[in-house]
């Protein structure tokens, strides 16, 4: 029988690095910073910080990349892994690191301030709404102006819905002739429907 298993709570050192690997799954490396406190021979209290290594694949690395940046502390689960690498630094050469691979990863403390934007959700985004079409009321309105100068200065003489009575008495005509004009106006036009 046999377990490989780490538990850390630290903080991040850096920024997460989100690649992408040859078979096209996303993979994030980062490391986070552990502190112990000891005593030392003359009695005086000492620190030493370990820095831990963690990678993370899949959706929980796309999770990490989103959430997690520098000085954000972090709970993090996995099995231990040392692999090979080639070294470009200080001679090249094969250097060895043994590093975390995450199974979880929780989120603890406040995330420290960013100016970063929120990221959101293409359903989130601001629609501009669309400019409404000219209103109702205003159709209406230049619609009756244009028939009512019509009628009163091109074809008075020749408009069926004047009588003779009308033209003897103008004063009263003005009245009738309104009353005509609504009733013209809404049976022989048709107004755009509301939008």
């Amino acid at each position: 029988m046999s377990l490989n298993r780490a538990m850390v709570i630290g903080n991040l050192g850096g920024d997460p690095v989100l690649r992408n690997l040859p078979s096209g799954q996303p993979a994030v490396w980062f490391s986070i910073a552990t502190d112990e406190s000891f005593t030392d021979k003359q009695g005086e209290k000492q620190g030493r910080v370990e820095w831990h290594h963690i990678v993370a694949f899949g959706k929980l690395a796309e999770t990490c990349n989103l959430y997690l940046k520098k000085g954000r502390q972090v709970y993090v689960e996995g099995r231990l892994r040392t692999r090979e690498f080639e070294a470009k630094s200080n001679g090249g050469g094969k250097r060895q690191r043994t590093e975390i691979v995450a199974s979880r990863v929780q989120f603890l403390g406040v995330p420290p301030k960013t100016t970063q934007k929120p990221v959101l959700l293409k359903s989130q985004w601001h629609q501009p709404k669309k400019r409404p079409s000219e209103p109702r009321a205003a159709a209406v309105r230049s619609t009756y102006t244009a028939l009512r100068t019509t009628f009163r200065t091109g074809i008075e003489s020749s408009n069926p819905l004047r009588s003779a009575s009308e033209s003897a008495t103008p004063g009263r005509s003005r009245y009738a002739a309104a009353g005509r004009l609504s009733n013209y106006v809404a049976k022989r036009v048709e107004f755009p429907p509301c939008r």
